[in-house]
């Protein structure tokens, strides 16, 4: 799949970043704002601070973890806020949405991860979530989390590794490994380390394949069709790896030279926006 610069612009903060088909969700401390591509139609006040956000299982659903440990569902449209999960505490920094039963796991800078199982459609004065999942490094952040193709999730400390199914989520990998970011394409769990993207199978010890690149990577994504990994960069460089074999198969180049810090596809895989320091923000279209 061939990807072209689209749109870039300007934006004074992004604390995360999402994208749909036509527009662009970022969270700044005022406020969520949504851009067409292009320039901003709105700053939704109803969601400041929001830290972590996923598409929700509607085409007009947004879910986003804020700087106060509260999970909100954001209509896309307006901005407005649809129900909120109340969970007062440190921050959300990392969640993920599960459309095949409206699962929500959110992970925040104490290192908890909360399972919301509820309906969560409208308000909640205080919501408890089923389950509360501890990890060893309690001081670590969680910055990632991901589902799999059976509900089984994995997630990512910023120091230690930890790869984990329901059943066993603090199963540890053969040596722990630092990292940004981690996503997830069946069967493999790809991990960037450093000067080096890893593929560890789910619940296994040890990277079943790597490949060496010549520049620390900053941020990770896998288009929805599994074929392809968009890469960002230190330099500010996106590369488009094949997941296949592990190959570099297209080069985007920005006028950026600062760290790639988001990169998302969207749902349909047409789609890749990328977010540079101090927030210039790169729309490519397939």
């Amino acid at each position: 799949m061939n990807f072209r610069h689209k749109k870039s612009f300007d934006v004074p903060q992004c604390l995360s970043m999402a994208c749909t088909l036509g527009n662009v969700f970022v969270g700044q401390k005022d406020g969520l704002a949504c851009f067409d591509h292009e320039k901003q139609v709105y700053l939704s006040p109803h969601a400041p601070g929001v830290c972590a956000m996923a598409i929700g299982d509607t085409k007009d659903s947004l879910i986003c973890g804020d700087a106060r440990g509260h999970v909100l569902n954001v209509i896309t449209g307006n901005g407005t806020v649809r129900g909120i999960l109340k969970r007062p505490g440190p921050s959300i920094t990392a969640l993920c949405f599960q459309r095949h039963d409206s699962r929500i796991l959110a992970g925040d800078s104490a290192g908890i991860i909360y399972d919301f199982r509820k309906p969560y459609s409208q308000p909640v004065p205080e919501s408890r979530s089923n389950k509360k999942l501890s990890t060893s490094e309690s001081e670590s952040p969680i910055s990632a989390l991901v589902f799999g193709p059976d509900c089984y999730f994995w997630a990512a400390g910023k120091v230690v590794g930890r790869c984990g199914g329901e059943g066993d989520y603090t199963k540890r990998m053969d040596k722990d490994v630092r990292m940004l970011d981690c996503t997830l394409t069946f069967p493999f769990l790809v991990i960037p380390q450093g000067e080096k993207i890893g593929l560890y199978w789910p619940l296994e010890r040890g990277c079943q394949k790597s490949c060496v690149t010549k520049e620390t990577v900053t941020a990770i994504d896998i288009n929805p069709n599994g074929a392809t990994l968009a890469a960002g960069y230190s330099t500010g460089r996106i590369i488009l790896w094949d997941m296949r074999t592990l190959s570099d198969m297209k080069i985007l180049q920005t006028t950026c030279q600062e760290p790639v810090t988001h990169l998302r596809f969207d749902r349909s895989g047409t789609v890749l926006c990328s977010v540079h320091k101090p927030g210039e923000i790169t729309v490519w279209q397939a």
